[in-house]
């Protein structure tokens, strides 16, 4: 009788387990390495099953959860802001929302936010 071939595994990057050399994999929602909202925004994950830059995973056995570190100087996912901390009453949240009375710029995956206040009323009366 011939011998049978030795059996030879692959990784399967988008099939929901993650298999070698994966970093995630969330099966379906896998998606290129993109930023804004909406169905094509960025889910931590990208299609090569490799981490995004400010995003975490947990489940690493099924279908991976991954969500981003608000507080880590690293604009990702959902969050409309991140200076690097979670300090309330700064310009960003301590869950990475802009503040009343703030704006908020250049925030991306390398530059944490600088926050300002905007102009607001400081008790003076002008027309006096």
């Amino acid at each position: 009788p011939a011998t049978p071939a030795p059996s030879v595994c692959a990784m399967t990057c988008g099939n929901g387990a993650i298999d070698g050399s994966e970093q995630c994999d969330l099966a379906t929602d896998n998606v290129a390495h993109m930023t804004g909202s909406g169905s094509t925004a960025s889910k931590g994950c990208t299609t090569s099953c490799l981490l995004e830059t400010g995003w975490y995973c947990t489940n690493k056995t099924n279908k991976a959860t991954c969500n981003t570190y608000c507080g880590d100087g690293i604009q990702a996912g959902t969050e409309a802001c991140d200076d690097g901390n979670t300090t309330n009453g700064d310009g960003c949240s301590s869950v990475c929302a802009i503040e009343s009375g703030f704006t908020c710029s250049g925030g991306n995956t390398t530059t944490k936010d600088t926050c300002v206040e905007t102009c607001r009323y400081i008790g003076i009366d002008l027309y006096r």
